[in-house]
């Protein structure tokens, strides 16, 4: 650039404006500092009724589009007219019905389940009953379960909802340690999901509350140490597979897979606590040493090829 074209802009001096302050003792805000609020910072359960009225279906411009013209004919018939939160009302309430509608379907539905019509518990495969330990069912979804096998100390009274239905009624879940996403859940300790059978069966994962049997806690060490087991049934390595009992079989199969595929997986008393090849599974208020029984060493399995 040439500055010599711009020299009829030289001036004689430059005044630069003086600031004007004060220093003060200390600073006051003009409005008292926000205090949090305690529904931000503590988790509040919502109860059955605010259940029934939360709505999560949004009307886009084809339900507007939808209702518009539906009123026309309705007008003319003399009808009431329909709202958008009317149909955001009913529209929810149908997807949700028709979600588990088809996820209790017998397509979709793991053996020992209440819709194979054997009242069995979903967790254990039994059907056996007493005064204290009830099979009940989820109002949703309709899983079976016992209420040791559960957690669930008293049968409640009216509506009963299994964790997944209570917590995620719309949403579908999946287990963090199996590929399947049907059967009895619960919440893991960092918000993540995964079956109760699969809790129960994996060493090194266990519940922090042996009463109601959550939170699922563990699971990242079970991950991590399992994680180049490949399941003979499923074919999938990822999860947490569980192996066979017998020390020269290197078979792996996830839990739920091994109970769909009709495997027998057995509980068995052990007089040594300490033998590194059991596990303590509770059931109840006993802890009864157990391993697992998945290959054709000590029964008959059906054809995997």
């Amino acid at each position: 650039m040439n500055y010599r074209r711009f020299q009829h802009f030289k001036v004689s001096g430059v005044s630069v404006p003086t600031a004007e302050y004060k220093v003060v003792d200390s600073l006051v805000p003009a409005f008292p500092p926000h205090k949090r609020p305690e529904q931000l910072i503590k988790f509040v359960e919502k109860s059955r009724a605010d259940f029934d009225r939360t709505v999560e279906y949004d009307c886009d411009e084809e339900d507007y589009l939808w209702i518009k013209n539906i009123n026309k004919e309705r007008k003319k018939n003399k009808a009431s007219i329909i709202s958008p939160e009317q149909l955001e009302q009913v529209m929810d309430r149908l997807e949700k019905e028709s979600h588990f509608e088809v996820k209790g379907s017998p397509s979709s539905i793991m053996p020992g389940s209440s819709m194979d019509g054997d009242d069995v518990c979903c967790v254990c495969g039994d059907g056996d009953v007493n005064n204290v330990n009830q099979i009940i069912y989820c109002d949703m979804c309709n899983i079976a379960v016992h209420q040791d096998c559960y957690g669930v100390p008293y049968i409640p009274e009216g509506q009963w909802l299994c964790r997944r239905c209570k917590l995620s009624p719309s949403a579908q879940v999946e287990c963090c340690l199996c590929p399947n996403t049907s059967g009895a859940f619960k919440q893991t300790s960092d918000g993540r999901w995964a079956h109760v059978i699969c809790a129960i069966w994996l060493n090194e994962v266990h519940f922090g509350n042996l009463v109601f049997l959550e939170p699922i806690e563990g699971v990242d060490a079970s991950l991590e140490r399992r994680c180049k087991l490949k399941c003979l049934v499923c074919r999938k390595k990822m999860g947490a597979c569980l192996q066979c009992s017998t020390r020269s079989c290197l078979k792996a199969f996830h839990v739920t897979c091994a109970q769909q595929s009709g495997m027998t997986m057995k509980i068995e008393s052990s007089l040594d606590p300490n033998n590194a090849e059991m596990m303590d599974v509770q059931v109840g208020a006993e802890v009864i040493p157990a391993y697992p029984q998945l290959c054709s060493h000590s029964l008959t399995v059906p054809s995997l090829s």
